[in-house]
C-alpha cells in the first residue's frame, strides 16, 4: 500500500488522526512521507486532479484492469 493510500485509510478509520490532519495537515503529510506532488493534490482542492492521481497510482500498482480500487 502506498503512503498516500495508507494515510487516506488511516484518516477514514481513525477520528483522532483525522482531527490531527485538520489541525496540522502538513505535519500529518510529512509523517506519511508524501511527495510534494501528493501534498499539492491534497491541499489544492481540485477533486478532478486528486481522483486522477489516485487512479494513476492504482493503475501503476494493479494495471488499468487489475484489482478493485476498494481493495487497496
Amino acid at each position: 500500500m502506498s503512503n498516500l493510500f495508507r494515510m487516506l485509510a488511516d484518516l477514514a478509520e481513525d477520528p483522532a488522526k483525522l482531527e490531527e490532519f485538520r489541525n496540522d495537515p502538513n505535519a500529518v503529510m510529512d509523517e506519511y512521507q508524501l511527495t510534494e506532488e501528493q501534498k499539492q493534490l491534497l491541499t489544492s482542492g481540485n477533486q478532478g486532479d486528486f481522483i486522477r492521481a489516485i487512479m494513476d497510482e492504482h493503475n501503476q500498482k494493479f494495471g488499468p484492469f487489475g484489482g478493485r480500487l476498494g481493495c487497496i
